[in-house]
This record gives C-alpha cells, structure tokens and sequence, in this order.
C-alpha cells in the first residue's frame, strides 16, 4: 500500500477545437452509461443484502464489535464491495462500443464513484442515488498519469486527443506545473450558453501560500447569516457574501415565460382550472423555453461564482488572523 502524501488541485482550461468538444461529449456520455450500469448493479445487490436474513440478524444486534462483524460477513458473502462494481462496470465496457472510447482507468473510476454513493446510502448518510440523465454527468477523471488521461508537457493526453492547456504564467501556477501530477479530472461547464473545458491536476506537493497567514487564535461564531471572528490582533462582524445582490426580479421574469411556453406547448397537461393533471405525462419543450432555461442557468451560475469568490475572500481575511480556528459556544 502506497503512502499518502499531501496533494492540491491546479485548475486550467483547455484550448479545445470543435472536433475534441465532439468527442469529449461522447466520452461523458458513455461515462454517464457506465455510472448508470454500475449504479444499477450496487443498488440491486443492497436491495438484495437488505433482503437476506444475515442482514436482518445483523440489525437486531446491539452496537459494538459482534455487529460489525456480521455487517461485515453479510457484505462479503453478497460482494457488496468497490471491485464487484469495478469488474461490473468493465465488463458493461468491453460488450459494447463504449470501449472505443474510454479506457479501463476511467471506468474503474466512475464505478467506484457510483459504489461510493450506494455505500453512503447504505449508512444512511445521504438519499437513495438516482441515475443521471442525459448530459448531466460533467466530470470524468483517471486513476494515475500514466494512462488514460494524462498531463506531459502542458498538454492533456486521453486516448487520440491531445489539448493544450491556457497558462496565465503567474507564479502560482508556475510552482503546480513544476510538482509532479498524480491523475487528471476533466470537466465540462457551460458559461453564457457555451460548454467549456477544464482541466483539474492532482498535484503532489503543498500549494503556494499568496496570502499571509496569522499565528493567533481565533474564535468563530457563525450564524444564519453572518460570522463574526475574534482574535487577540482583530474582531469582525459581517454578512455572509455581502457583494451579492439576489435578482428576484430578473429570475421572476425568466421563470413566468418559462411557465407561458410551457402552457402553450402543452395545454393537455393541464386542467380547465390551470392546475396540472396527474398521471404520466409528455411533455415538449420549445426553443423559445430551452432558451429562458440557458438565461436562468446563467443567472445561477454566475451567483455561484460571486459566492465561491466570496467566500474564499472571507476565508482569507480569518487565516490571516490565525490558522488555529475554534467554533462552539464560548466556554463560562
């Protein structure tokens, strides 16, 4: 077993030709097949294990060491583990034609990435995972650099393309391109109705420090919204994201034509009194209302940026007052 050693993630985007758009897309969404299979293959056999009377037995226990161990035994017996979704999702690879386009690194990847979401399910961590739609998954990544998906000489590698990547040549990115690169994860975003590309490198190694950063104590108290800091050198008290301003109305006037296109397209999905019908329904959707849904995701993505950028400026400013972060009720 390796050991583990300290990683940071070093982001740029890649100059793509329409050709490697294509592909990419194709490849996501044979990914997006392969999560779907493995997906399926995890939940089937938890509903089965759920089912069996080591199971059962195993719930009536009480919390300690015997019922980890029959939990332990009823997994094993059922191969309720990460290399059944791995053979799984590699054998869906090699019957059909998605083996053209990825390789047995990023399958093992995905399907790990589908176990582990059936797994916190199983804890009762998260909700029963549902399988993804078309063009919904939008990340893909590698198990090493040496196959599959690879970074060499400011150029990513995966299987016939080769793309460069966009290097603003400041310090900080100098010093992740010189650390040695663990694997790769591509992902696609799409910025005022166009799909961009990324690359994200897993880099070994500490990133470059640009802010300073305190050695005091500080002490936090975080509210619904705002969080105030307070350390021997300074005290603050302030909302959360104080430079974002929530467009009601812009996302209001987005939503209302939405729902008159959707009306209008499909007026037998709806009752005389306006109200939706039950029962299963077909439901189009016209270019006029694909467009008010790019104009809306815009709307959100941009307020996730302006949140993101935001919140790390507030983390900034508490590490520079100290990195030793204390969080609770003060102590009377």
């Amino acid at each position: 077993m390796r050991a583990a050693t300290l990683s940071f993630v070093a982001e740029f985007l890649l100059r793509t030709t329409p050709s490697d758009e294509r592909e990419l897309g194709i490849r996501l969404d044979a990914a997006r097949d392969i999560y779907n299979a493995a997906l399926g293959e995890a939940l089937r056999l938890l509903d089965l294990m759920r089912q069996s009377k080591e199971w059962q037995r195993a719930r009536a226990l009480p919390k300690g060491e015997e019922r980890s161990t029959a939990f332990k035994a009823c997994t094993e017996r059922f191969d309720f583990k990460s290399s059944m979704t791995d053979r799984f999702a590699i054998a869906c690879k090699n019957a059909c034609s998605i083996g053209d386009h990825m390789s047995s690194n990023e399958t093992q990847k995905v399907a790990l990435r589908a176990f582990l979401a059936v797994k916190e399910y199983s804890f009762g961590k998260r909700g029963r995972p549902r399988f993804k739609r078309f063009g919904t998954l939008h990340s893909v990544e590698g198990k090493t650099n040496k196959a599959g998906i690879r970074f060499r000489e400011s150029m990513v590698e995966w299987a016939g393309l080769l793309m460069p990547i966009v290097c603003r040549g400041d310090y900080w990115q100098a010093h992740a391109l010189a650390c040695s690169t663990k694997y790769c994860r591509i992902i696609r975003r799409t910025i005022r109705g166009r799909a961009r590309w990324y690359v994200q490198l897993i880099q070994e190694g500490r990133a470059v420090t640009i802010h300073s950063i305190g050695d005091a104590v500080v002490g936090l108290d975080i509210g619904p919204s705002t969080i105030a800091a307070v350390s021997t050198t300074e005290a603050m008290l302030e909302p959360f994201c104080p430079t974002i301003v929530q467009p009601w109305k812009e996302l209001r006037v987005i939503e209302r034509g939405m729902d008159r296109s959707r009306r209008a397209i499909n007026p037998a999905n709806y009752q005389p009194d306006g109200t939706i019908k039950k029962g299963t329904k077909f439901w189009t959707r016209s270019e006029r209302y694909k467009a008010c849904q790019r104009r809306r995701a815009e709307v959100e993505r941009r307020l996730a940026a302006e949140r993101k950028r935001a919140h790390g400026e507030l983390a900034n400013r508490i590490l520079s007052q100290g990195s030793a972060i204390k969080n609770g009720e003060p102590q009377l």
